[in-house]
């Protein structure tokens, strides 16, 4: 009986070695890049970007995220579970990114947010929606008198063969060393490219509050800038 039950276990020990391992699809958070700052007098805000990537054989979907605030004695100050990723189905070794944002009430300082955490999951994609669309960007600095210009230009091209509506296009803003700085997105859904056509997709960000904050803390810089351009046929 044990040289049955022996031969039953080293049968099951080799069928596994040579059966491949189940593919799934894996999401993990490459980086993240955490603000807590005061726009506007006695409004404190704080924002979170991250750039994700499928690590695993198969498509995955962005399921749900949680971000959590804590002050400086770990206490909970506020949590979130609202938030996108761009685009929301990854293949595998694709980079989508993440961003979210929250109001603080009941603190007097941006030191008040001391610390968080952002946990994010995926699910298995049953049919990936998401068309890629090739694309390229440039950042434009002009000075000016009053208010200088920062200006984020992306030349989208529509590769198929039927004129593309609602696309989107993120741009990735990074260091020299390639840390993510922030995160921003467009959606032109009234423009659409004919096949075999491009289009230029301007984002301004000399009005953005939030961008001109960084940019007086000498925090953010456009040395890189990276874009992504897709269509989500479900859309």
């Amino acid at each position: 009986m044990k040289k049955i039950v022996l031969f039953a276990l080293t049968l099951v020990m080799v069928l596994a070695a040579a059966c491949p391992a189940f593919a799934a699809g894996k999401l993990v958070v490459d980086q993240e890049k955490f603000y807590s700052i005061e726009p506007y007098d006695d409004s404190f805000y704080v924002y979170i970007y991250a750039q994700v990537s499928n690590a695993g054989d198969k498509a995955v979907e962005f399921n749900n995220g949680l971000w959590e605030i804590y002050d400086a004695n770990g206490d909970t100050l506020d949590s979130e579970d609202w938030m996108y990723c761009y685009p929301d189905v990854l293949e595998p070794g694709e980079v989508g990114f993440l961003s979210a944002y929250m109001s603080l009430d009941d603190v007097s300082s941006v030191e008040d947010a001391a610390d968080y955490l952002l946990t994010v999951s995926g699910k298995s994609a049953k049919e990936n929606t998401i068309v890629r669309l090739p694309a390229t960007v440039k950042y434009t600095y002009t000075k000016g008198d009053y208010r200088d210009s920062h200006v984020l230009t992306a030349t989208v091209t529509n590769d198929t063969t039927e004129t593309v509506y609602d696309y989107r296009v993120v741009y990735a803003v990074k260091d020299a060393a390639g840390n993510l700085l922030f995160v921003e997105n467009v959606q032109p859904s009234y423009v659409g490219i004919l096949p075999g056509t491009s289009v230029e997709v301007m984002r301004d960000l000399s009005y953005d509050s939030v961008v001109e904050e960084l940019l007086e803390q000498g925090i953010l810089n456009f040395d890189q800038v990276e874009v992504i351009a897709y269509v989500d046929t479900d859309y």
